[in-house]
């Protein structure tokens, strides 16, 4: 599919538009509406049919950390999403759980040919956040590494490449070591 250039400005547009909702609470002295929810709270949101609802559930999940780890499944999910803002916030989320997210791998990985790069740029962090649980993405890490139009996107799979790569090898014992020792 080739992107033109109106069909690029009106993807910008939506992005910076649900930007914007995401945001305004804060602006107007309001509290988010992820702000002082539980996981399941959060989790619920996802499911909403605004998207605006879903990508602030998902960036309250990411505020949670390993705590938002029961939601890993609906975070996977909307990974699908056909909005990239509910995508980008998914893969935070799951990067910000870190190597307890494994479930998420397929999809992470997946996310790695988005559309766009703020969606591939985080799903990358995300993968590095795994560790080691992420070995099975590197091929696809690599060749995002080297062939990634994006700057940002290549800059962040090589970390992420690195930071795979260091923490299996990390947990490895050192040779000539008894690991039972």
């Amino acid at each position: 599919m080739a992107i033109t250039p109106a069909f690029r400005f009106l993807t910008i547009g939506r992005v910076a538009l649900l930007s914007a909702f995401l945001l305004s609470p804060a602006c107007h002295g309001k509290r988010p509406p992820y702000q002082d929810k539980s996981v399941v709270e959060l989790e619920r949101m996802l499911g909403d049919p605004d998207p605006v609802v879903q990508a602030q559930g998902a960036f309250g999940l990411s505020q949670a950390g390993e705590k938002a780890l029961p939601a890993v499944p609906a975070l996977a999910e909307a990974l699908k999403s056909k909005e990239s803002q509910v995508r980008q916030n998914a893969a935070l989320a799951l990067g910000r759980i870190g190597p307890q997210a494994s479930a998420a791998l397929a999809p992470l990985t997946e996310a790695l040919q988005d559309e766009n790069w703020p969606v591939r740029r985080q799903a990358a962090i995300a993968l590095g956040h795994l560790r080691e649980e992420a070995k099975p993405a590197l091929p696809a890490l690599e060749k995002l590494a080297g062939g990634d139009a994006n700057t940002q996107v290549r800059k962040v799979a090589r970390e992420a490449i690195a930071e795979i790569r260091n923490t299996s090898q990390s947990s490895k014992p050192a040779a000539g070591t008894n690991p039972a020792n």
